[in-house]
């Protein structure tokens, strides 16, 4: 496999993609944690200005992780369609030269 990672896929789109992941998966991990101190510290003490204030922390982890996640499915998918595109074009001239 990773022969064939190595030949038929491009360095730079699968850095991003696995980057983007790495990226989506740390803001998911990280909500819950911001959920937990709005309760802890901003209902626990009826703070309001550190409600609002995690809360739109919150809005921005999330609007990080919803772009991260269309980034890494965008380049996933276009690095997948390429790899089945060389791969078949390679085994169609394979066979074209062994059977004629």
């Amino acid at each position: 496999m990773l022969t064939i990672g190595r030949r038929y896929l491009n360095f730079w789109p699968v850095f991003w993609a696995l980057f983007l992941l790495v990226i989506q998966v740390v803001t998911n991990l990280w909500l819950p944690t911001i959920t937990a101190d709005i309760i802890n510290k901003g209902i626990g003490q009826s703070d309001m200005k550190y409600i609002w204030f995690m809360g739109l922390i919150m809005l921005f982890v999330s609007l990080a992780s919803w772009l991260s996640a269309i980034g890494n499915v965008y380049f996933a998918s276009k690095q997948s369609q390429g790899l089945g595109l060389k791969l078949r074009h390679d085994l169609f001239k394979n066979y074209l030269i062994r059977r004629y």
